[in-house]
């Protein structure tokens, strides 16, 4: 088995992407924003440490909020496999939500040919050959603003049965990819929509996400 998933994981570190905004509700103004690397590191390990329920391309099962943030930051489930699913969230007011929108993710396996020192040029090569279309559509507004493909390497507990048929236990990552911070969702209901599909080769790899978000 080869030891990288092409998956909507997590992360991208772009930090001089400008800040995008869409309209969404009734007139609110949403920020759409790159995602600092320290946040993406964090995103990974809290992903990575559960497995998708029976039957689930997602985990964990719903959102939870950063633990290292000072102000209100929620990580949102992330998507691994193809295939698609409905989340629901329910998150304080004022609070940002942190989210993939797709990459590739290589973990260190030294008996598979993986050592920690070809991690990053896996994920960036993978990323290179199979390219992927995003679409993000927040209560039926699109938003083609996304942070640049980037780079995040860090350490992660995988648990046992994991998506990527290795033994459990903390080992090196490394990712190439996308996500987004999304700011400025008011009190109420919300639909965030992310799409990622690989461009035609050599297999086919389709997502679909809606998370359903409450602003309480």
């Amino acid at each position: 088995m080869k030891a990288k998933l092409l998956a909507g994981l997590i992360a991208a570190i772009a930090l001089v992407v400008p800040t995008a905004s869409i309209a969404a509700g009734s007139g609110t103004r949403v920020r759409v924003d790159p995602v600092e690397s320290d946040r993406v590191q964090r995103l990974f390990a809290w992903g990575l440490a559960t497995n998708p329920a029976s039957g689930s391309i997602v985990a964990p099962a719903t959102c939870a909020p950063d633990p290292a943030a000072k102000t209100r930051v929620w990580f949102m489930p992330l998507f691994f496999g193809s295939g698609s699913a409905d989340v629901n969230c329910k998150v304080p007011d004022k609070t940002t939500l942190v989210l993939n929108i797709g990459g590739t993710l290589c973990p260190e396996d030294v008996a598979g040919g993986y050592p920690r020192s070809t991690l990053v040029s896996c994920a960036i090569q993978s990323e290179r050959d199979h390219p992927g279309l995003q679409t993000v559509i927040v209560d039926g507004k699109d938003t083609d603003e996304f942070a640049d493909d980037d780079t995040a390497v860090f350490d992660a507990t995988l648990p046992a049965n994991n998506v990527f048929g290795l033994p459990a236990g903390t080992r090196g990552f490394a990712y190439d990819g996308r996500n987004l911070a999304i700011r400025g969702l008011e009190r109420g209901d919300h639909t965030i929509r992310v799409i990622y599909r690989l461009a035609p080769t050599d297999f086919q790899f389709d997502v679909d996400i809606t998370y359903h978000v409450t602003i309480a």
